[in-house]
Order: structure tokens, then C-alpha cells, then sequence
């Protein structure tokens, strides 16, 4: 099923529970399938119109993935949660510097909107390619980010969660107690 282009006869379907307009009547979905009693999936499905308007399920737009798919599978255990989210998230980047007397790099903080999931891997490593022991690594963040028509994979990435700053309430003055007079 990675691989697959289909149609509205013939397609993977999940519960979709987000939709991302990439712009030229070319969606990206969101999607869980319960896929049995001990393995879940998460899916990152491309939708896109034919000529005649019908719907193509699946499009080769993922680019420094490890092989061409069409769609994304996520496999991982029934019995975890996996994050797979689609938001503007504000992350750490190493930009180059072309200045006339400064060279190298430096780091800078952006803000870019990410397909953001957790990195699977099974419980213990005799357990590769049974996915009912898979589990996501809370620490490390794989994402995919939409550029030029593309999803670009991007591996162990730093997301940067800011603190909003918080007022001091003042308790209100409700005058309940009258003031000593003298």
C-alpha cells in the first residue's frame, strides 16, 4: 500500500481527522485505522483530482525518505498512543551565514508548519517487522515539511515549546470587612 496510486473504488481509508490544503486542488490527510486487535496505523495520505475530478488516492511527494512511497503507514502497538499532528511549530535550525566577513553556521529558532510524529521502534530488537511491539520514542521528533510540492522529511528535530508568560492575579478587593476607625 506505499506504494499504490488508487481510486474512490479502491482505496487504503482511514478515519481522517485532518485535512491539509497543499494548494492545486492537492490534499494531505491525517488518518488512523484500527488495523487490528493489537496493531494500530497512523497514515499520511495524498488526495488529488484526475483530469475527469475523480479522486487519486496517493502521489510520490515524499522527498529524503528512505524509499519512494506514495503514502506514509506508521505501524505501532495497540497498546500506545502515537503523535501524528499537523501544526506550526517554532524549532531550531542551523542557517548558514553569507556575509562578507563572517563564515560557518549559526543556530536560529523559526517557525515552520510540520507533520510532527514520534520516531517507532520495536520494544527490543528481535522483535523488527512485528509492529504489535512497536512503540513511538518520546524523545526524538521526525517531521515532514511541505516545500515546492513536496513533503520533505526531516529526522530528529528540536521542537522549542515557549513559556507564556503568566500575569500575577490580584485578588480582588471585595471589602467584606469594614476598616478599623480610630
Amino acid at each position: 500500500p506505499e506504494k499504490a496510486i488508487l481510486d474512490n473504488n479502491s482505496w487504503y481509508g482511514a478515519l481522517y481527522y485532518n485535512i491539509i490544503d497543499n494548494g492545486n486542488n492537492i490534499f494531505t490527510l491525517l488518518g488512523w485505522n484500527g488495523y487490528n486487535a493489537q496493531t494500530n496505523q497512523k497514515i499520511i495520505e495524498v488526495l488529488s483530482f484526475s483530469t475527469e475530478g475523480n479522486p487519486v488516492f496517493g502521489k510520490a511527494v515524499f522527498a529524503n525518505y528512505p524509499s519512494i512511497q506514495t503514502r506514509i503507514l506508521f505501524r505501532y502497538s495497540a497498546k500506545t498512543t502515537f503523535s501524528l499532528k499537523y501544526e506550526e511549530v517554532k524549532m531550531l535550525i542551523e542557517k548558514n551565514r553569507i556575509l562578507k566577513f563572517r563564515k560557518g553556521s549559526r543556530i536560529v529558532k523559526r517557525k515552520f508548519p510540520l507533520i510532527a510524529f514520534n520516531k517507532l521502534e520495536p520494544m527490543n530488537k528481535g522483535f523488527n517487522s512485528n509492529y504489535k511491539y512497536y512503540i513511538p520514542l518520546t524523545e526524538t521528533i521526525n517531521a515532514f515539511r511541505y516545500k515546492n510540492g513536496k513533503w520533505l522529511f526531516m529526522e530528529d528535530i528540536t521542537i522549542i515549546t515557549e513559556k507564556k508568560k503568566s500575569r500575577k492575579k490580584r485578588e480582588p478587593k471585595m471589602n467584606l470587612f469594614p476598616k478599623k476607625q480610630d
